[in-house]
């Protein structure tokens, strides 16, 4: 299952980062709320924008290093 479909069945609100507007799209067909081309803009911004500030629950990187980097500062952590 593609990693946007499952999200979605319990009702997550999905953001794809992606170098490629093709790759941004077909995320969307399967479901993504929205794509971000990290080529493009800084994503960490953006889904800062699309987020009100409050950052991530689940950061899923199936690249790693650079972007994978910068996205791990999106990810929300809640003091206990």
């Amino acid at each position: 299952m593609h990693p946007c479909k499952s999200p979605k069945k319990i009702g997550a609100h999905v953001i794809i980062t992606s170098g490629s507007d093709v790759k941004l799209e077909r995320a969307k067909d399967l479901g993504a709320d929205h794509g971000i081309n990290h080529r493009q803009s800084d994503f960490v911004r953006e889904i800062n924008s699309l987020t009100e500030n409050r950052g991530v629950d689940v950061v899923l990187d199936c690249v790693g290093e650079k972007c994978g980097r910068k996205a791990w500062r999106l990810w929300l952590v809640e003091a206990a």
